[in-house]
């Protein structure tokens, strides 16, 4: 009876003490771990099921299936002001999409769009002399989908790049 005892209460503590894998973005796997080599993170998962089912609420995403990448924005990214100084409407699009530059005088701003299996669609350059010539795009020809806007601006002192994800209804 004695030990009866003793293996309940130690049960009790163990539980009382026991944690369980974080909620920031993670899975629960029946095993699995993560490493760092050479600056990049590894992860992996044994048993986990390959139904992929997701539930959202304002500050909290669980996600039942193999491992979700955590899709953040690069610092390269967010210190772009190329991004700043661009606006790409409407999303989605269904004829026309806008390019709307509030660039340095004398810029020039060069576009492809690019299929999101790797087919350029359409590119070009323009001289803007204001600065802020909207550009535009007949997306009404195109199929359905998603496509890449890569967008460069350069003038005299500078060049920088930025991607937009274009979807196509």
């Amino acid at each position: 009876m004695k030990h009866l005892i003793l293996t309940g209460a130690t049960i009790f503590v163990a539980v009382l003490f026991a944690s369980a894998q974080s909620i920031a973005p993670s899975t629960i796997n029946a095993t699995g771990g993560s490493a760092v080599l050479a600056g990049n993170t590894y992860e992996w998962s044994v048993a986990e099921m390959t139904l992929i089912n997701t539930a959202t609420a304002s500050n909290l995403v669980v996600t039942q299936g193999l491992l979700q990448p955590n899709a953040t924005i690069s610092s390269i990214e967010e210190n772009n002001p190329l991004l700043k100084s661009i606006k790409v409407y409407p999303a989605p699009t269904e004829n026309i999409l806008n390019i709307a530059p509030s660039l340095p005088e004398g810029s020039t701003l060069t576009y492809k769009l690019v299929h999101i299996n790797g087919q350029i669609i359409t590119e070009n350059a323009a001289a803007l002399s204001a600065g802020n010539e909207l550009q535009t795009i007949d997306m009404s020809k195109f199929a359905n989908g998603n496509y890449i806007l890569e967008v460069k601006q350069t003038n005299t002192k500078q060049a920088y790049t930025a991607t937009y994800r274009v979807v196509k209804q």
